[in-house]
């Protein structure tokens, strides 16, 4: 599920929004067998305005689901995508999601479109 996510990400969203300002960073971790970071196939998530993060420890992951509380995840949230605001910084804690969703697939739909009002609102309105 988490592959077949990833390439929609790849495919629906990054190759077809090529202008603006959009970053994505990807964080990784051990979830199932064949997670392992040396396993991972490269080619997922290429295009250049992605920044990938490896986190052993699911740090990350443990923090989103202590906050929302998602059924049926007892370690961590994963497969998982969360929007930022144009121009949000992380400081002690992460900034206000603008949307989020799980898992990639089946949020798929809300990801595109609340993907598309970001890119769309011009920068002044932010």
């Amino acid at each position: 599920m988490c592959v077949a996510g990833t390439r929609w990400v790849q495919k629906e969203l990054l190759e077809k929004h090529t202008k603006g300002e959009l970053r994505v960073y990807a964080v990784w971790f051990n979830m199932f067998p064949g997670d392992a970071r040396a396993e991972w196939p490269p080619e997922l998530l290429s295009d250049p305005r992605v920044i990938h993060f490896w986190d052993e420890e699911k740090k990350l992951g443990r923090y989103y689901l202590e906050r929302h509380k998602v059924p049926h995840y007892d370690e961590a949230l994963w497969d998982t995508w969360i929007l930022y605001p144009a121009g949000a910084t992380w400081e002690d804690e992460p900034p206000t999601p603008v949307s989020w969703g799980n898992t990639i697939i089946r949020t798929r739909h809300q990801l595109e479109r609340d993907l598309k009002k970001l890119i769309d609102t011009p920068a002044a309105a932010r």
